[in-house]
């Protein structure tokens, strides 16, 4: 009876609990009770009591809670999970959530488990809402780290440097290591007495934001130089939960070569209205010099020589106006820009040379067919909206288009134009296209790399990840060493993808380091062929001839290229079975070459393999890779003189050739008749 009443007061707990619980008795996980938060949980109705907790949800077969239970039956030790990933049966469908729970041990008075209350919390929502929050972050900082205008973060009002992008190093003129955690005013102190530190704080009080156009800023230089340069910059309060600004986005352009050159267009146009007024005032002068000989023939003759020094006096105004004119004309050629005006009404009336060299045809005809014979059609719609609107309104005009150049190919500009305004009226619009279609292109190839990095990068390890769970689940001992050796593989593959992007990240910067020194060239041949040998087995690796020389260079980064282009024609013959490499002495200079018989290579892409994240596209989705592999190495042998090329027939099979300059004393050897030797595979194997 007392045990009934204790089961019945427990019932009673557990239904009156304002958190999810239920009981779980004997190995069989019977589920003796459950509340309405645990069955809302579990998205079963109040039947399952009575149940196996596997019958009543199947869906845990192959989930590790199951484990779990099993392991607080045969320890008595408690076990608590904090945002565990489970996936239960709603409706038919599996839903992923997130819990925090409890398996506490019940025991009997001999100290055996006899049950297990089940305590748990459903955290979804939140572990939802911090996952978007964490996305969000993410995305910003991908964001300020590969646009091209250059950005920064400053945290709290100390202004710290969190982070800053490519192009605003550009402008800092210093890197991560100089700038990184530190205050604004720390690394640049010129800044006191400026008004930034002041427009910072006030976005901090405020949470608004802040923007100038063409604002002067004096950069100070670590060599102790500066600069004075004009940029328009932007101040964007970034807000935490709590709506309080806790960090701030600046955002720079560097315009000073589109001020400097619109202050010289300027001062062209001072210089010909200087000339207008001096020409206006000598036809004032000529009128009164007219009255004066009509109302005096006695000063005939005095007034006759009065006009003809008029007359040679207006006549050098014209020559000066007429020189101030080309003047004008040979800056706007000069800019490297198309370059052209408008009337006050929209219609265009100037090009300038570069226009005519882009479309193929003289100004007349440019000025005749107006813009919408060269913009891409998608893009003429909003470019004439815009332009409508700006003329409406006296605004500046700013857009993205696409011209049709004489190659009859379209390319990408910037267009902008600026009305220039006298006593309240638009006397007419001077614009300028800005050719960007490199910027685009590269914006799309690191699109297109990203995209590929993520899915290598992935790959790996994902597999990782599915081996650990196999070997959690309890691998046999016979599959253990397998499961192991797959993990090493797919660890290997992921660290040379890694190094690959470490590689390209330090090149750019210029930090890839080179140890140049005289070593053994014959040793390093042998030893790649060796290593190939080793580690392909379904390949014969032919080395001919090692040449036996010294070179001069980094002997871990000349492996790394020749290594390169071995597991390349392993990767891309993949029904080959041979791989032949040779090398010869060729004048002052060693030539090696590594020949495959697999897939080949169009002419079409023989000339960009050496490309940045170029890849073939009949191989991208065939073989992984980042598509690095052939940039470093022409890198690194362009750092140490030599050449790269390559010979290919699709079908047949390819052949990669590089030379690498010989030792000063190799050389000199070869210039007193020493001889060089150029031993036979089996004779340096030997």
């Amino acid at each position: 009876m007392a045990l009934e009443r204790s089961e019945g007061r427990l019932r009673y707990m557990i239904d009156d609990a304002p958190v999810a619980i239920a009981v779980l008795t004997g190995r069989s996980m019977t589920i003796e009770a459950a509340n309405q938060y645990m069955l809302r949980i579990w998205g079963k109705p109040a039947t399952v009591v009575g149940l196996n907790l596997i019958d009543a949800l199947p869906e845990l077969r192959e989930q590790v809670f199951m484990s779990l239970l099993e392991n607080v039956f045969d320890t008595g030790e408690s076990f608590t999970g904090n945002e565990a990933r489970v996936f239960l049966e709603y409706e038919g469908n599996l839903a992923e959530r997130f819990v925090n729970f409890v398996y506490k041990a019940m025991v009997n008075e001999s100290g055996d488990v006899y049950s297990i209350m089940v305590v748990a919390n459903d955290v979804t929502e939140q572990v939802l809402a911090r996952k978007s929050v964490e996305a969000a972050r993410h995305r910003l900082e991908a964001m300020v780290t590969t646009t091209p205008i250059a950005m920064t973060i400053l945290k709290g009002r100390d202004l710290i440097i969190e982070q800053a992008n490519a192009a605003m190093y550009q402008i800092w003129q210093r890197n991560s290591t100089q700038t990184m955690g530190k205050k604004l005013i720390d690394v640049f102190p010129e800044l006191i007495g400026q008004p930034f530190p002041d427009l910072l704080a006030n976005v901090f009080e405020t949470g608004e934001k802040v923007a100038f156009p063409e604002m002067p800023v004096n950069i100070a230089f670590p060599d102790g130089s500066s600069k004075d340069i004009f940029v328009n910059f932007s101040y964007d309060p970034l807000f935490d939960l709590d709506g309080k600004v806790e960090a701030i986005l600046a955002s720079v352009s560097d315009i000073t070569e589109q001020v400097e050159a619109r202050l010289k267009l300027e001062k062209s146009e001072q210089d010909l209205q200087i000339a207008t007024e001096e020409l206006a005032a000598a036809n004032e002068e000529l009128t009164a010099i007219n009255e004066e000989m009509m109302a005096s023939n006695e000063e005939l003759a005095s007034t006759n020589e009065e006009l003809i020094s008029t007359q040679d006096h207006l006549h050098n105004t014209i020559e000066q106006l007429n020189e101030s004119k080309e003047r004008f004309s040979f800056l706007l050629n000069s800019i490297p820009q198309q370059i052209w005006t408008a009337k006050p009404d929209g219609a265009l009336d100037y090009v300038n040379d570069v226009v005519c060299d882009d479309f193929g045809y003289d100004k007349d005809e440019v000025v005749g067919h107006g813009w919408q014979k060269f913009i891409h059609p998608d893009d003429l719609p909003k470019a004439l909206d815009k332009w409508m609107h700006a003329l409406e309104n006296g605004n500046e005009y700013l857009i993205e288009f696409r011209l049709l150049f004489a190659d009859g190919i379209y390319r990408w500009h910037l267009g902008r134009a600026l009305p220039l305004i006298e006593n309240g009226e638009i006397q007419l619009w001077l614009g300028s296209n800005t050719n960007i279609d490199l910027q685009k292109t590269n914006e799309q190839k690191k699109d297109e790399f990203l995209s590929i990095a993520s899915h290598e990068l992935k790959t790996p390890l994902t597999s990782i990840k599915a081996f650990n769970q196999m070997l959690k689940r309890g691998a046999m001992p016979d599959t253990l060493k397998g499961f192991v050796q797959k993990s090493a593989d797919n660890i290997q593959r992921l660290e040379k993808l890694i190094a690959d992007l470490l590689d390209v990240t330090k090149m750019n910067s210029g930090k890839l380091e080179y140890d140049m020194q005289p070593f053994s060239f014959n040793k390093l041949l042998v030893e790649s062929a060796e290593n190939t040998r080793y580690l392909s087995s379904s390949h014969e690796v032919v080395l001919k001839n090692a040449a036996d020389v010294q070179i001069l260079g980094d002997n871990v980064r000349l492996e790394q290229v020749l290594n390169n282009f071995l597991s390349n024609a392993v990767k891309y013959s993949p029904k080959g079975k041979q791989i032949i490499i040779d090398s010869w002495i060729e004048g002052q200079q060693v030539i090696v070459s590594v020949q495959d018989f697999g897939i080949g290579i169009a002419p079409s892409h023989i000339d960009k393999l050496f490309d940045r994240y170029y890849r073939v596209d009949n191989t991208a989705m065939r073989f992984e890779g980042l598509g690095l592999g052939l940039f470093i190495s022409s890198e690194i042998l362009k750092r140490h003189g030599g050449k790269v090329w390559i010979e290919s027939e699709q079908d047949k099979g390819s052949t990669f050739y590089f030379s690498l300059p010989l030792a000063p004393e190799q050389v000199e050897h070869r210039v007193k008749g020493i001889p060089v030797n150029v031993p036979s595979a089996e004779t340096d194997l030997a």
